[in-house]
């Protein structure tokens, strides 16, 4: 039997597992699926195999995805977030960002968490271009708010900034930052794919 298989690699959204039945299509995709030890690993699957969900031209494997709209029915989010992420290539760490301006260094949004957040979320962005990334490749997130009160306001914010991007997230309640107008600080770990 011949089959064509491309030459790029792709990493499948859902891990597809191979049945052990025979196909009696030829036409196959190639993709190429995250081990549990994080090498790739090539596999075919079938073109017209329904559990391959979808399959999308990246190296992170982003596992057991959910929205918080399911998780916390009773507050008003809209993050798309998983619970494991599996990346291959360069990290790049962000430091947390805060309702300031890099360039000013000039505090914004006083006294609006969904405003520092918004531009907590603006920095991050820069900060990832300038080194040759994008929110996309963003694998981990943790977000500082001084009072839970503020915990929709700013998730909301991050949501919309993400959509789609399913990051591991990580929320913490402290007593303070380090400047007494600042109430949400976010940080940010990203992986620039291998070949990018």
């Amino acid at each position: 039997m011949s089959t064509h298989h491309s030459r790029r690699s792709f990493v499948c959204g859902t891990i597809c597992k191979l049945p052990g039945t025979t196909y009696s299509t030829t036409s196959f995709v190639c993709v190429y699926v995250l081990t549990q030890f994080g090498a790739p690993q090539r596999r075919l699957i079938p073109s017209g195999y329904n559990r391959c969900q979808e399959t999308r031209p990246m190296t992170h494997a982003r596992i057991r995805k959910f929205n918080t709209k399911d998780t916390y029915p009773e507050q008003n989010l809209d993050n798309d977030l998983c619970q494991t992420v599996v990346a291959k290539g360069s990290m790049v760490f962000v430091r947390g960002q805060i309702g300031q301006d890099l360039d000013s260094r000039e505090s914004v949004a006083i006294g609006d968490a969904a405003g520092q957040a918004e531009k907590a979320m603006a920095n991050i962005k820069m900060l990832l271009e300038e080194a040759g990334s994008k929110l996309e490749h963003i694998c981990k997130i943790t977000i500082y708010i001084i009072d839970p009160r503020y915990r929709e306001a700013v998730y909301r914010t991050v949501g919309k900034w993400l959509k789609g991007v399913y990051p591991v997230s990580t929320g913490i309640v402290v007593s303070a930052l380090a400047r007494p107008e600042w109430v949400v600080e976010i940080d940010a770990i990203a992986v620039i794919p291998e070949g990018a």
